[in-house]
């Protein structure tokens, strides 16, 4: 469950930090613990966090919530405080990394570096997502084909595909520092856009200070589509 604001508030200033460390902890450990099992690395919201979807025979679900790492099944729930990327595998029993190398980190924190979780921006990362899903929700009622939402580890990035493009909502990155909403097309020869639409070398991004509300969000992702759309 998350919550699913309407509009976004302003981000704490440990926003950055905080979803650096995240990040992080998404995709060399959480990830991790999923991929050993299952052999797929997708991650979902959480009310006060990420979380894996439950896993494996017991329905495990390993998540950060608030300032804990949380490991939990039918039967159990154990918590602990976030310390370093090191400790947090042990916790949870897995080797810190990328699960089978299956790409290259885009995370660089040193296992044994203290980790900096602010829980109040731990929750605008949620309520972010909570928009994004919300936005998302709106393309699809508008008639756009779309994959279940899935949040990427290596990229941490909530996102869906259809029709050959890319939706979805980035916490921020190399590219963009804040948050941002993004329409990705697979090929890189973007249809004619007037007035213009297309600000980025993926696509077309709307950073987090530049969105008004929901349906200021809704419209640019439906823009997207209907430039895109055959």
């Amino acid at each position: 469950m998350m919550r699913r604001p309407t509009y976004l508030r302003p981000l704490p200033a440990t926003f950055v930090e905080t979803r650096t460390a995240l990040h992080a902890l998404a995709e060399q450990v959480l990830c991790v613990a999923r991929h050993g099992t299952v052999g797929r690395v997708g991650l979902v919201p959480a009310l006060d966090g990420v979380a894996t979807p439950p896993f494996g025979p017991t329905a495990r679900v390993v998540a950060v919530e608030a300032d804990e790492l949380v490991d939990r099944d039918r039967d159990d729930e154990r918590r602990a405080p976030i310390s370093t990327l090191r400790a947090a595998a042990e916790f949870l029993g897995v080797s810190p990394g990328v699960p089978g190398a299956l790409w290259t980190p885009q995370t660089a924190v040193d296992l044994d570096a203290e980790l900096s979780i602010d829980p109040e921006a731990v929750a605008a990362l949620a309520d972010w997502y909570g928009f994004v899903s919300a936005a998302l929700d709106g393309l699809r009622q508008a008639g756009a084909p779309l994959d279940p939402l899935t949040l990427w580890p290596e990229g941490f990035d909530l996102a869906t595909s259809g029709a050959a493009v890319n939706y979805g909502g980035s916490p921020g990155d190399r590219s963009l520092d804040g948050p941002y909403l993004y329409v990705g097309p697979f090929e890189r020869s973007f249809p004619p856009a007037d007035p213009p639409y297309w600000n980025a070398a993926f696509g077309a991004a709307l950073p987090y200070d530049r969105i008004g509300s929901l349906d200021e969000a809704v419209a640019f992702l439906v823009r997207g589509y209907h430039l895109t759309s055959p």
